[in-house]
């Protein structure tokens, strides 16, 4: 933008110059008044330079990419968006939502409980050593030791291997409306036999949490 003002100036200056020589008297003094064709030469050099000022502007401006309004992409370039847009599924064909895709913990509640009450850890170090285990399916059969709901979700607790107040239990989350139907409508000591994903093993608490919990029949 600056050179095309400099150049339209520059333009201006000619063509205002040419004007300026044609209209001086014959008699000015020194120079006297200059040649017809002098004046005519400043106007058609001004012209001349405003055009192509203008033009190499305008060609500039068409080549910036600001001014750019939409590029359509290349087939080339589509697919390599649409790849990224809707990214390849790593799942087999054959796989659907059941019991193929869930995988289930190896290990017993009393040893998780065992295992995030291992000594001489620090909190982060018990939780690594809890992570391969979080999110798996524990299934699980005890007593319903109390129910409780709270509108959007259904928890029982179930006593695993003994009686004692601060024994191993189960805290299993039930947030379908089937789920929570016939939780609630569960007595203290029914057997029940529940599988859920862990998301927390809580060692100093003896408590093992469950979510997205079902009935097994």
């Amino acid at each position: 933008m600056l050179d095309w003002l400099r150049d339209f100036g520059a333009s201006i200056g000619l063509a205002v110059t040419g004007v300026v020589l044609w209209a001086l008297p014959t008699n000015t003094p020194i120079v006297g008044r200059p040649p017809f064709w002098v004046g005519a030469a400043c106007i058609i050099v001004a012209a001349i330079t405003l055009i192509l000022a203008t033009l190499h502007h305008s060609g500039r401006e068409l080549q910036s990419p600001v001014r750019k309004r939409h590029v359509e992409p290349s087939s080339e370039t589509a697919s390599e968006l649409s790849r990224v847009v809707q990214p390849e599924s790593t799942a087999p064909a054959s796989v659907t939502a059941s019991d193929n895709v869930r995988e289930f913990a190896d290990a017993t509640v009393s040893e998780l409980l065992k295992l995030a009450r291992t000594e001489g850890l620090t909190s982060a170090q018990a939780l690594a050593l809890l992570r391969p285990h979080i999110d798996k399916w524990l299934p699980i059969e005890g007593p319903i030791d109390d129910v409780s709901d709270y509108g959007f979700m259904t928890q029982i607790v179930m006593r695993i291997g003994n009686d004692q107040p601060l024994g191993p239990r189960v805290i299993a989350e039930f947030a379908s409306a089937r789920g929570r139907e016939r939780a609630v409508a569960l007595h203290k000591g029914a057997l029940v036999h529940v599988q859920g994903q862990i998301y927390s093993i809580e060692g100093y608490a003896n408590i093992v949490r469950l979510k997205n919990s079902e009935f097994v029949d």
